[in-house]
């Protein structure tokens, strides 16, 4: 068994509104797994039990959050997590358009 950083997204919406500005979730779960494949079905079986079926905001309209898809999946190569471990490292030149940094 080895540990996984797995990527998660969910989507919420406002039921019964059609256009709205739609608002994700990415979430980073550890996962202990014998494999890539197994790490992904756990996460996604998290994930989809992890939130509350709907509840009401504050405005009383009600909200559901829906699992969208694995992102992506990193294997740690550690059989045992331990306070520091590097659980995620995103390496990109600062050309690229989607990075979120303030050296951007």
């Amino acid at each position: 068994m080895s540990w996984y950083s797995v990527k998660t997204l969910t989507r919420s919406t406002i039921i019964g509104v059609k256009t709205q500005d739609t608002l994700f979730d990415e979430s980073l779960m550890l996962v202990e797994a014998k494999n890539t494949e197994e790490a992904k079905e756990k996460a996604e079986e998290i994930a989809k039990e992890g939130y509350q079926p709907t509840y009401k905001n504050e405005h009383g309209e009600t909200i559901q959050w829906v699992f969208e898809k694995i992102l992506e999946v990193t294997d740690l190569c550690e059989e045992t997590i331990y306070s520091g471990i590097q659980v995620y490292s995103h390496l990109y030149r600062k050309e690229e358009p989607d990075s979120k940094s303030e050296f951007s």
